[in-house]
């Protein structure tokens, strides 16, 4: 079943985005996750079927930490076509261009083909949390996948926003949750 039935054909830059609606969190969402999502859904909140489109200023100081990941149709391999200039930042290092399962990214085992994988079976935006282990320091990665299509027929792209928060397992609603 196509991911928008009857979709038709897209300009540069539009998207079939679903509503955010309430999202199926496993726990309460840190804020840095919850503020992106309240200006996904004051920006994007039409019915899926209704072309979005993607102005990445129009998320003013969020727009850093968002990744933007295309499949490619026919091997359902993801590649970052746009990765996040703070994550960039903080790793040393833009991915720009590369495949989710470079080895760059290896040492943070984000999973990100296992949640790619359900997000596509899904058809709906994704959240939750992931513990890493980088530079001798737990991190809990909290995430929101939110799949968009240029075509209608299948997932397309994803947009991908992560926080993060450094040391032992925290209140979700705390001040202190670093963007990156």
């Amino acid at each position: 079943m196509p991911f928008v039935p009857k979709g038709r054909p897209l300009r540069q830059g539009e998207f079939y985005i679903p509503r955010l609606g309430h999202l199926d969190a496993p726990q309460p969402l840190p804020d840095p996750i919850s503020q992106f999502a309240s200006r996904l859904r004051s920006l994007f909140d039409a019915e899926i079927y209704v072309p979005k489109f993607l102005d990445l200023s129009a998320l003013r100081e969020f727009a850093d930490y968002v990744h933007i990941l295309v499949r490619a149709p026919a091997t359902n391999d993801w590649v970052f076509e746009r990765f996040a200039p703070a994550c960039a930042s903080c790793i040393g290092i833009d991915l720009t261009g590369a495949m989710i399962c470079d080895q760059r990214l290896a040492q943070y085992d984000l999973q990100l083909d296992a949640k790619l994988a359900c997000l596509t079976r899904q058809e709906a935006p994704l959240c939750g949390t992931t513990r890493v282990h980088i530079r001798r320091k737990n991190l809990t990665v909290h995430w929101l996948f939110v799949p968009m299509s240029n075509t209608g027929e299948a997932i397309t792209h994803c947009l991908i926003m992560l926080a993060y928060k450094g040391g032992k397992r925290h209140g979700y609603g705390a001040t202190t949750t670093d963007l990156g």
